[in-house]
């Protein structure tokens, strides 16, 4: 049978045979049994300074203790956290389960729309076979 490309974008091959990414890693489309996208943990710092900032704030309404130090400071974390949570794109990973590995995070990207054409690219091949 030969080989016939579905898909090659951004170091990534996918024929009916294999799915390529970078650094060599190879799976063979027979392995596959199943492929989904994950959010990643790219948003986490920004998420734990506004819990810090919003426990803090919490904390002093809750205590009555409304000393201008204090609520400055919660605001500057809840503030910080806020605009670097919005100014920071998501990251997603591509997410393979074969039947000799597992569960593999293959790829990761913050492009969404490549990794969902990957996605459903390999899907219809898997669902196919």
């Amino acid at each position: 049978m030969e080989e016939k490309i579905f898909l090659d974008e951004h170091g990534i091959t996918i024929t009916n045979t294999k799915v390529t990414f970078p650094e060599n890693k190879v799976f063979m489309l027979d392995d596959i049994n199943h492929v989904k996208l994950e959010p990643g943990w790219a948003r986490l710092l920004p998420t734990l300074c506004i819990l810090i900032g919003g426990l803090n704030l919490a904390f002093d309404l809750f205590t009555m203790r409304l000393e201008l130090f204090s609520l400055v400071g919660s605001f500057f974390w809840l503030a910080i956290g806020l605009v670097w949570w919005f100014l920071q794109k998501p990251a997603y990973y591509l997410i393979l389960k074969t039947k000799a590995h597992g569960k593999i995070k293959t790829y990761n990207s913050k492009d969404q729309k490549l990794l969902k054409r990957i996605c459903s690219s390999i899907s219809d091949l898997v669902g196919a076979k």
